[in-house]
């Protein structure tokens, strides 16, 4: 839901008070606090977002798309070896999590790892479950760093 209301303040405010209240109910609910988690994160609540995810994997760390939550936000949050550290991890869970390999493409990438960002795009766009317009992305992405 966090993803989806991203660009509205007030809906991402109401998805807050929503989540918050289902922990209320069930407050270690792993699904819930990585929602939150990144509702959090797209308000710029980085210090509750990372709190929030931490809650999360403490009882589902082989979550892929938490960890690839989570790589998003120490990427915004300036760690880039932390971030590669957690895409890395998403794509051990989930070597198709497109999203995540994109993500550690542009910290690979600025990190000065043009090559290994490229080798971790091609993967990407090998996957079975790549649409054409992952390709298409992917085919964008490596243009423009090689």
């Amino acid at each position: 839901m966090a993803a989806v209301l991203h660009q509205d303040r007030d809906l991402l405010d109401l998805a807050i008070q929503h989540y918050e209240s289902a922990l209320l109910l069930e407050p270690e609910r792993p699904d819930v606090l990585r929602n939150l988690g990144l509702a959090f994160a797209a308000t710029g609540e980085t210090d509750r977002a990372r709190v929030t995810y931490e809650r999360a994997f403490a009882h589902t760390p082989s979550d892929p798309v938490l960890l690839k939550n989570m790589g998003e936000l120490r990427y915004r949050m300036r760690d880039t070896q932390g971030a590669a550290e957690l895409y890395r991890a998403a794509i051990r869970q989930d070597a198709c999590l497109v999203s995540a390999s994109f993500g550690l493409g542009t910290v690979l990438q600025a990190q000065g790892h043009v090559e290994e960002a490229q080798q971790v795009l091609r993967r990407a766009a090998a996957c079975p479950s790549a649409s054409s317009e992952t390709a298409y992305h992917v085919g964008l992405a490596l243009s423009n760093r090689g």
